[in-house]
């Protein structure tokens, strides 16, 4: 019985440190994904702040959303006199 006590502490600690492991990688992941989003911001911050809103990262402080550009106004097409 101590035999396989002490094979399961071994196991919980190896899947421990492997958990660990997972864990570094993720939060390594999750800092290079925040790093290009604040790179992206400054070109496309609607699409960002989707992408945020979509992953449920929480907004910089003092990060700011842009507007959309709104479109001009709209050109009424011109009438056509008939040729003959």
């Amino acid at each position: 019985m101590s035999s396989l006590v002490n094979s399961l502490k071994r196991q919980n600690t190896l899947l421990q440190e492997e958990n660990e492991r997972h864990a570094n990688g993720l939060d390594s992941l999750a800092s290079m994904l925040n790093e290009a989003l604040s790179v992206l911001d400054g070109h496309d911050a609607n699409y960002v702040a989707s992408v945020r809103a979509r992953l449920g990262i929480a907004q910089p402080l003092g990060g700011a959303v842009s507007q959309p550009v709104a479109d001009g106004p709209k050109a009424e097409p011109a009438e056509i006199a008939p040729t003959i």
